[in-house]
């Protein structure tokens, strides 16, 4: 992979203790990786490192780091990209962007992609192994957005959906029986708030049976509401397109799911109008996989 210029690197990763550097993805060079997809002790999060120079003794480091202290035992989704026109590098944690810094230069290097580990040529054992597991590693040669990671992130996951408008506020199922209005609550690691994004572009309610998120009325309107139903492929009230503004789009109405009058109160029924883009109308699906 050419490091010289934009490129992506994710990973799920689970480690299962915080016992010194654990690397995740890397790349051979002569004596530094050009980055570091991994758990970085100093700072007790996860990050993505990016040396300035392919020298051991190089003290310069440009960092994208998590707002948070990661969980062992918990399977995580990382995200590294480092975007060479604008110079940045960013680090998407569950599909969210936690931590973004600029880079002054970054270089190329010819190896071979490590995995659960870093390798350099001069120094031709492996260091900073990852105690855990590691699955569905990729590596782009172009620059992820905040969009894309979230879509390799939370795809067929278990997710919370967060209203843009108040983060703290997340799609509520209410015990997910057929026929129950969809509302809005604070957000909780609780099951009447795991949902799942898939491919075919439904929303689905986990646990037992297939019922997934679908519009109320028959003839949809302005104002109709959105409840819980048993899932159906031919209905196209159950499709909901995860647009790149952060709206879910309802192409059998035309419309966009949205806080009805910008309310945040627990237990608002949410509906569908007509799309604005306005911060009511956009959402944010955060990987839940512990």
């Amino acid at each position: 992979m050419d490091t010289g210029q934009s490129f992506t690197v994710a990973a799920w990763v689970k480690i299962n203790d915080t016992n010194g550097y654990q690397t995740v993805v890397s790349q051979t060079g002569q004596e530094r990786s050009p980055f570091y997809l991994q758990y970085a002790a100093n700072l007790n999060r996860w990050a993505f490192t990016l040396p300035g120079q392919d020298y051991r003794g190089t003290d310069t480091y440009f960092t994208a780091a998590d707002d948070r202290a990661p969980e062992p035992g918990v399977w995580t989704h990382l995200v590294g990209t480092y975007n060479g026109p604008s110079r940045t590098a960013t680090l998407y944690v569950n599909g969210r962007t936690t931590g973004s810094t600029w880079v002054a230069g970054t270089w190329r290097a010819d190896g071979s992609i490590n995995i659960g580990g870093a390798v350099t040529d001069r120094y031709g054992s492996p260091e900073d192994l990852l105690n855990g597991a590691i699955s569905d590693v990729r590596v782009y040669p172009y620059a992820f957005t905040e969009q894309q990671a979230n879509a390799l992130a939370t795809t067929n996951s278990r997710v919370h959906i967060r209203s843009s408008y108040d983060r703290g506020k997340c799609l509520d199922d209410w015990g997910g029986a057929v026929g129950t209005l969809v509302t809005v609550y604070d957000c909780w690691n609780g099951d009447s708030q795991h949902l799942s994004l898939t491919t075919d572009n439904k929303i689905k309610v986990r646990g037992t049976g297939d019922r997934c998120l679908g519009i109320a009325d028959a003839q949809p309107h302005w104002g109709s509401k959105v409840q819980i139903q048993s899932c159906n492929g031919a209905d196209p009230g159950q499709n909901w397109v995860r647009r790149f503004d952060g709206t879910l789009y309802s192409p059998a109405a035309d419309s966009c799911l949205e806080l009805p009058g910008w309310s945040t109160e627990n237990g608002t029924t949410v509906g569908i109008w007509q799309c604005n883009g306005n911060a009511n109308q956009r959402w944010f699906a955060e990987a839940q996989v512990n």
